[in-house]
């Protein structure tokens, strides 16, 4: 990873892509992370970046009750 952060002051998402993928491998091995905060704003910013959204663009809270009742027809 410090190859990464060293090759390209200006490369943030490799950077992000770099530390996502161990925090991934270190969940995926059955370790805690420091951060859980951090690793979710990153996979949500690469997320971002896939769906053709811009990487930083706000992520809104959806409100939505689990007590409504389906009606039957």
């Amino acid at each position: 990873m410090e190859r990464v952060k060293d090759a390209d002051k200006e490369d943030r998402e490799s950077e992000d892509l770099a530390k996502l993928l161990t925090e991934t491998a270190l969940i995926n091995s059955g370790y805690s992370l420091p951060s859980n905060d951090d690793f979710a704003q990153r996979f949500y910013k690469m997320f971002n970046g896939a769906m053709g959204l811009a990487r930083d663009a706000p992520i809104e809270d959806i409100e939505f009750s689990d007590d409504d009742e389906e009606e039957e027809p």
